[in-house]
């Protein structure tokens, strides 16, 4: 949502686009995890992916809206952390 309210492109084309990204890495972490002998479905891999993508999409969301007040260094620091969270929730 963030990507589109910023873009001035068609806005079903960016959606699509992320939607099916996240649709093909979990099938690409499925087809890995299987490869390693692990049990697990296509929808598990969606949703621990949506667990990964959740802290950015709070952070986008956060610099969004207070971009006029929050001063940029303030900005990269977020960003930072909301990355961290991300990464600590993928592994």
């Amino acid at each position: 949502m963030t990507v589109s309210l910023t873009s001035s492109k068609d806005k079903e084309t960016i959606f699509g686009t992320i939607f099916f990204i996240i649709w093909v890495g979990g099938f690409v972490v499925t087809l890995n995890a299987k490869f390693l002998g692990g049990k697990v479905s296509i929808f598990q891999s969606v949703c621990v992916l949506g667990y990964c993508v959740f802290p950015i999409n709070i952070v986008s969301i956060l610099t969004l809206f207070l971009k006029s007040i929050i001063p940029f260094l303030v900005r990269v620091l977020i960003v930072t952390l909301g990355f961290m969270w991300s990464t600590k929730a993928s592994v």
